[in-house]
């Protein structure tokens, strides 16, 4: 056992019960024997903070334990049904980290017979999950909301100490906006690594600041095993450069929103892959709204929802828009969609129905 403090300590009263303890016990149990009987491990991890940091904490504890590691970003979720036709080696296992698991997904790797662990929060379809590994709290409890780091974190703690994976589960827990159910994890990380809480949210900016320049994150995650790459003058520039296109799209937002009710929509048009950061600013700032930001880019529209509305289900709300979305996912207060540019007026007029 790795772990410095009792499971107990780290979530909020609600999430201490004991299903939720067996769950993650019963988990890292059957994670624990898998590691034990493999040697060549290979990830792919969602491109942003969250699935980064479970990517680091995945990465160092698997390198403790003498394993060989290969790891590759998902930077487009249109990427997963190719990725997944293309595994074929059995001696690897593939670990799949804070990414959707679909049906299909499930079916191709059923027929490859590899050997997978899918770890991962976001809402689930129903179907049997047999073939693979599969980890998502969201399987005993829909209202469970724990970030893949978090999760990460929890199961390898149970199996190998490592010390720097604390202070990457606090970095992504702050980033997919878990500071509530998680807020014990970021107690402990800033009282271990000195850090108020500000710091950890502003190092979640920084980090964030590499995907939405479009960087490759290859080149830093070797970096990032150092924690004191967190705090360099490198990751300074990067997010200073960041922050001064999201003060302007920020500022161009005032001219041009546009209002429907409840929702506000708008478009923006930095190079930039912004839309998700500007798309959370809003939503905190405005907090009794949908916010619904898109970027267009070549032939498709990629789009950003979010909303801090307590009885407000984004996942719902896009299950029953009559668009024709070429894809879509998420969780009930943030999610993230593709359209083709010829149905936004279509999209537009959804969001019209349901504003009523």
């Amino acid at each position: 056992y790795g772990g410095s403090f009792h499971i107990n300590y780290f979530f909020n009263r609600n999430f201490m019960d004991a299903e939720f303890l067996k769950f993650i016990k019963n988990s890292a149990k059957t994670l624990q024997k898998i590691l034990k009987d493999n040697k060549k491990f290979q990830i792919f991890f969602d491109s942003d903070v969250d699935g980064l940091m479970s990517l680091l904490i995945t990465l160092k504890s698997l390198k403790k334990l003498g394993k060989e590691v290969d790891f590759k970003e998902v930077r487009d979720r249109e990427d997963l049904p190719k990725i997944i036709e293309s595994l074929s080696d059995k001696e690897y296992v593939y670990i799949f980290l804070d990414l959707s698991l679909k049906k299909e997904y499930l079916e191709k790797i059923r027929k490859s017979q590899v050997k997978v662990i899918w770890i991962d929060h976001h809402q689930i379809e129903t179907f049997s999950t047999k073939g693979i590994f599969y980890i998502n709290p969201l399987v005993i409890d829909k209202n469970l909301y724990i970030p893949t780091s978090a999760l990460t974190y929890l199961l390898f703690d149970k199996i190998i100490y490592v010390k720097e994976n604390l202070y990457y589960s606090a970095i992504g827990s702050i980033a997919d906006k878990c500071q509530k159910h998680c807020e014990k994890i970021i107690k402990l990380a800033s009282m271990k690594f000195k850090e108020s809480y500000e710091n950890f949210e502003l190092i979640a900016q920084k980090v964030n600041s590499i995907f939405i320049l479009n960087k490759k994150i290859e080149k830093y995650v070797e970096k990032m095993q150092n924690i004191e790459f967190f705090k360099s003058k490198e990751l300074e520039k990067i997010y200073e450069k960041v922050q001064k296109e999201i003060e302007k799209e920020l500022n161009n937002f005032e001219k041009e929103k546009l209002e429907i009710k409840n929702f506000i929509i708008y478009e923006i048009k930095s190079k930039l892959k912004i839309r998700s950061t500007i798309a959370s600013i809003l939503s905190e700032k405005i907090k009794d709204k949908i916010i619904v930001v898109y970027q267009k880019e070549k032939d498709k529209i990629k789009i950003s929802f979010r909303t801090s509305l307590e009885n407000v289900n984004l996942l719902e709300i896009l299950k029953r828009m009559k668009v024709d979305f070429i894809s879509f996912g998420g969780h009930k207060k943030a999610c993230g969609a593709v359209i083709h540019k010829k149905d936004l007026n279509k999209l537009i007029n959804q969001i019209k129905r349901w504003s009523k």
